[in-house]
């Protein structure tokens, strides 16, 4: 079974946390990235900077980056 988890950690991920626009909406920001370990399963998590919340706990999503093509200019 770790040798699957293993295979499924290929990929780094953006770390992304809510912040809110001028008409409240919520933007997701990029605010780091996780890379695979590379002796256990599991990721390393570097940030650049940690935003603070300004209602209840720190929101963290890990997702994978989008391709090229459809980043914006």
């Amino acid at each position: 079974m770790e040798k699957t988890m293993k295979k499924a950690q290929t990929q780094r991920l953006e770390a992304l946390a809510p912040t809110k626009g001028a008409n409240q909406q919520t933007f997701w920001k990029k605010i780091g990235v996780a890379f695979p370990l590379k002796n256990k399963v599991g990721y390393s998590l570097k940030l650049e900077f940690m935003p603070a919340p300004t209602e209840g706990a720190f929101e963290i999503v890990l997702v994978a980056p989008k391709p090229k093509s459809e980043e914006k200019a």
